[in-house]
């Protein structure tokens, strides 16, 4: 056997998850496709259940004190949940996914594990005891496990051909890194009244220390084909409908197209491949719930994948991953398409959909549903024992149990 677990993709949860199988004693590969690291956020923001996971494993105090981030105010599908503020420990921080991904890489690189990039997979077999990744080069890895952190259009998951069952998106809005100019403080969400709308979350700083800023733009006539490129212009003309000529686009670092696709594989795992974060879920951002749940994810996988290959995991500890991450990646999915639809991503203004939300934002104004609310954000891990391994501060479980 070349290795005991090969992870495919190295995002956020392919990282995560190297880290834990790190900690559990299992021997890890980490590959991805792309030739270097992308320094691209898809991800912007760090939940709560996530951040005490990086403060057990001794990687949040090295990713705050880069001091590219900023504590925020949870909303639900725009509306603003304040009373929430200083409920939890650790609150939301807007942190730049590629500012996590070299805090996590940095870290894996000071303990001998760095990605394989260009290694892009084209075939995969298993049988009872291996699997077997081929690659584009023609070089080939054996392990005893693989899991496919491969994102949102995996290729792990297609060689599988697993069950992908959920909604095909319907629109698509804008996502920019931009700089932007205001004299006034920019609320978080800004409609105006003909259904166009605009939201802006802080990003930290540049390499220059210059404010950073992630905007999404969307309303009526502004839903086009994902390979449409996205202009100066169509931002500019964005932000001239939604606040005049008191928000300036200064610089625009790097933009996409963003659909509100929802689906989720319908099993996390097959024989000896598993599932992990957007190849196993897919749905709009919002929140960076996509990132955090699958670095969750990783949180439950890594430990249970060390235990199998030390020999102490329980017969049927491995099919609790499924049973486990399953239900919570289905809520956040319901969760995310109940804000895209309060949000009216489309622009509609259908007199109905405004009424619901004007009445669910005076709802809003009660503490108890807005802690209901910034719980759906949290979205933690099955409440192990005290002594398990996947909750206890330990840097290194390999002598566990």
């Amino acid at each position: 056997m070349d290795i005991d677990v090969l992870v495919v993709g190295a995002g956020p949860t392919g990282m995560m998850l190297a880290n834990e199988l790190r900690l559990a004693g299992a021997s890890t590969m980490l590959v991805d496709k792309l030739p270097q690291r992308s320094q691209l956020s898809k991800a912007g923001g760090v939940q709560s259940r996530t951040q005490e996971a990086l403060d057990q494993r001794g990687l949040l105090e090295p990713l705050l004190a880069l001091g590219m981030h900023q504590d925020s105010t949870a909303h639900f599908a725009g509306i603003p949940l304040p009373l929430t503020r200083g409920r939890h420990r650790l609150p939301w921080r807007s942190v730049p996914q590629v500012v996590i991904e070299r805090v996590l890489a940095q870290h894996l690189a000071a303990h001998g594990i760095t990605v394989r990039w260009e290694h892009a997979l084209v075939r995969l077999t298993q049988d009872e005891s291996e699997v077997t990744a081929t690659f584009a080069d023609g070089s080939s890895v054996r392990s005893r496990y693989l899991a496919a952190a491969d994102g949102a259009h995996s290729t792990v998951r297609s060689l599988l051909g697993a069950e992908f069952p959920g909604r095909p998106g319907t629109v698509t809005v804008v996502a920019a890194d931009v700089r932007l100019s205001s004299d006034e403080e920019l609320t978080t969400h800004a409609w105006s009244e003909n259904g166009h709308w605009a939201q802006v979350f802080p990003l930290g700083t540049d390499p220059q220390g210059r404010p950073l800023s992630r905007l999404a733009l969307g309303g009526p006539g502004r839903s086009l084909d994902r390979e449409v490129p996205v202009t100066e212009e169509e931002i500019r003309d964005g932000l001239r409908t939604v606040y005049g000529s008191r928000v300036q686009l200064l610089e625009l670092c790097y933009a996409r197209r963003i659909t509100n696709a929802a689906r989720q594989v319908a099993q996390y795992r097959h024989g000896r491949v598993f599932l992990a974060g957007d190849a196993a879920h897919i749905h709009l951002p919002i929140g960076a719930q996509g990132m955090n749940t699958g670095m969750q994810d990783a949180l439950n996988l890594g430990w249970k994948l060390g235990a199998a290959v030390r020999g102490w995991a329980p017969e049927q500890l491995l099919d609790t991953y499924h049973t486990e991450r399953h239900p919570v990646a289905a809520a956040v999915l319901r969760n995310v398409q109940a804000q895209s639809l309060l949000m009216d991503w489309e622009g509609t203004r259908e007199p109905d959909l405004l009424a619901a939300k004007e009445l669910f934002a005076d709802m809003t104004r009660l503490r108890d549903v807005q802690y209901r609310l910034s719980a759906y954000g949290l979205w933690s891990p099955v409440a192990y024992g005290r002594t398990s391994p996947a909750v206890r501060p330990l840097r290194s479980l390999a002598r566990w149990p």
